[in-house]
């Protein structure tokens, strides 16, 4: 089933951004769920923007990592 596959997927996602931890779990959580740009998560955070892109950056590769050792791939 489709549907039962993509929310497995969706919660395997959730649960290794949370692994990341703060503030990247946010970054991330923000960015692709709540569309957010780099300025309105940086005043969200107290942060800048150009450290959040930089951190959501660092937090992507480390997102695809814990994917791939977790067997998801794509």
């Amino acid at each position: 089933n489709e549907h039962i596959e993509s929310s497995e997927m969706r919660r395997v996602l959730l649960d290794k951004i949370d692994q990341l931890g703060e503030p990247d779990s946010t970054i991330l959580i923000q960015k692709f769920y709540y569309n957010r740009n780099s300025n309105e998560i940086a005043k969200s955070i107290s942060m800048t923007a150009v450290a959040v892109r930089a951190r959501c950056s660092r937090a992507m590769s480390k997102l695809r990592t814990l994917l791939l050792e977790a067997g998801i791939t794509g």
